[in-house]
């Protein structure tokens, strides 16, 4: 097995430095200069964010799953594609089935595997994709279906399929999806 590497410079870390987010000295200590990212409310699970590439509809959201069930995401409308009558904040509520789900496919990635994939990107104009779990150490960013399968290690591959069924959960549970768009209309 290779030896872990930091998931920003592709360093590699000790073992102690693994349970910071898997990042380096280095760069944790940039991470912790950005407190919005590793300053988590009481429960929050996961805070999933899309920020769109070079696309039609630059409409970016932020959403946020807590363990009671509670999922509030903040969205950012692109007002020549949706126009300017949406809230920016949409609210909705899941099941504890859901967020024991969660929980198990946040408990599947892996965070090392994706720092091997993260060195695969020469894509910059992409859709991103964010995850941030604080209680499973994850705080990771990559560009959302931008990779070429046949070209990256086998262990980058299935941390890529886990990271995508994970963004694909989030996606379909939250208010406002990039696949399906507003759910339900605001009330």
């Amino acid at each position: 097995m290779p030896s872990p590497i930091c998931f920003e410079c592709g360093t590699s870390i000790s073992g102690d430095l693994i349970a910071c987010f898997h990042r380096c000295e280095s760069c944790l200590e940039k991470l912790r200069s950005r407190p919005k990212m590793l300053n988590a409310p009481t429960g929050l699970v996961v805070r999933v964010a899309f920020s769109p590439g070079y696309t039609r509809d630059r409409t970016d959201w932020e959403t946020s799953f807590f363990s009671d069930g509670t999922v509030k995401q903040a969205i950012r409308w692109f007002e020549p594609v949706h126009g300017d009558a949406h809230p920016p904040e949409l609210t909705a509520s899941i099941s504890k089935e859901d967020v024991t789900h969660i929980q198990a496919v946040l408990a599947s990635v892996d965070v090392g595997g994706l720092a091997v994939l993260k060195r695969s990107f020469g894509v910059r104009d992409a859709s991103w994709v964010y995850l941030f779990a604080p209680s499973h150490g994850i705080n990771v960013g990559l560009p959302w279906y931008c990779y070429d399968e046949e070209s990256i290690p086998t262990v980058a591959r299935r941390a890529a399929d886990n990271y995508e069924q994970a963004w694909e959960l989030f996606d379909s549970l939250s208010p406002y999806s990039v696949i399906t768009g507003l759910r339900t209309p605001p009330e």
